[in-house]
């Protein structure tokens, strides 16, 4: 059996090995305390750093901006991204400018071999001219904006256009006029030639549409030929300039039932009042009687 540790040492022996037992463990808590200390500062430095070097001198200084620099990168590559993401959500409208006359690339105008002309908006033949001068409109039942819109650039440059009085192009009723006349437009509707002169209005609507400048052509044409028609040198064919109003809007029989109804069933009337084109182009009173019979 061993003997317990100690057992034969005197009693100053015991003391001395006590005091140096306790002086070591002292020394260990000091050791950690420092430790714990260079801990803390080290910390501390590090915070600073992290805040951009505020309150260090030197090098330390110099540190902080480089830590920032290296936080601060991935900041810019979001903000870029972001700039990138909204310029592709922009919308298309933004970026492109709408032509307005784009639907014009659509129209074509030919002769055909019996010599009737042609004015055709995409698949629809709109204005058909025969030799003698009679046009016959047809709208292929499509009533909007564009349809009326390609009508008149073709009519206008024959001094007719077409008008919609009530504003709603869809389903009110669209009215053809030459400034002395007025007939309600329908599918099909033809407009008679009216003298000799009438015949030549094919070729006049083929040339003026394949010359790039028709538009100011043919309304320098309508003007003169008004100016003379008003001076009683020449007589009066129907043709004014595309600028100027044809006629005031007036109703045309029976409008209660718009495009649907039976407002297109009924034919012309002599009713109502106001000053006449035709009075303003220098026409005789007694012709009038003529401004709502139909073509």
């Amino acid at each position: 059996m061993a003997e317990p540790e100690g057992l034969g040492l005197s009693l100053d022996d015991i003391i001395a090995r006590q005091q140096q037992k306790q002086q070591g463990g002292g020394y260990g808590k000091q050791r950690r305390g420092r430790q714990d200390g260079q801990q803390q500062q080290q910390q501390e430095w590090r915070g600073r750093n992290q805040r951009g070097g505020s309150g260090a001198r030197g090098g330390g200084g110099g540190g902080g901006v480089r830590q920032g620099d290296q936080w601060g990168r991935p900041q810019q590559q979001q903000q870029q991204q972001q700039q990138h993401y909204n310029l592709r959500q922009q919308p298309q409208q933004q970026r492109q400018v709408e032509d307005p006359t784009a639907y014009r690339r659509q129209q074509s105008c030919w002769q055909e071999d019996d010599g009737s002309v042609i004015f055709r908006f995409r698949q629809t033949k709109l204005v058909t001219i025969d030799p003698a001068g009679n046009i016959t409109l047809d709208a292929g039942g499509h009533y909007n904006g564009v349809t009326l819109a390609s009508l008149n650039d073709a009519l206008n440059l024959i001094g007719i256009r077409v008008t919609c009085p009530g504003g709603d192009v869809r389903n009110d009723d669209w009215s053809v006029s030459d400034g002395r006349t007025l007939t309600r437009f329908e599918d099909g509707v033809v407009l008679p030639a009216k003298g000799p002169m009438a015949a030549g209005r094919g070729r006049q609507l083929l040339q003026a549409f394949n010359n790039p400048h028709h538009a100011q052509q043919a309304a320098a044409v309508a003007a003169s030929n008004a100016a003379a028609t008003a001076a009683g040198i020449l007589p009066f064919t129907g043709f004014v300039p595309p600028g100027i109003p044809a006629s005031r809007p007036l109703p045309v029989g029976g409008r209660g039932g718009g495009r649907g109804g039976g407002a297109r069933g009924g034919g012309g009337g002599n009713g109502g009042s106001g000053p006449s084109v035709f009075s303003r182009l220098g026409g005789k009173v007694g012709q009038q009687q003529d401004r709502f019979a139909p073509y």
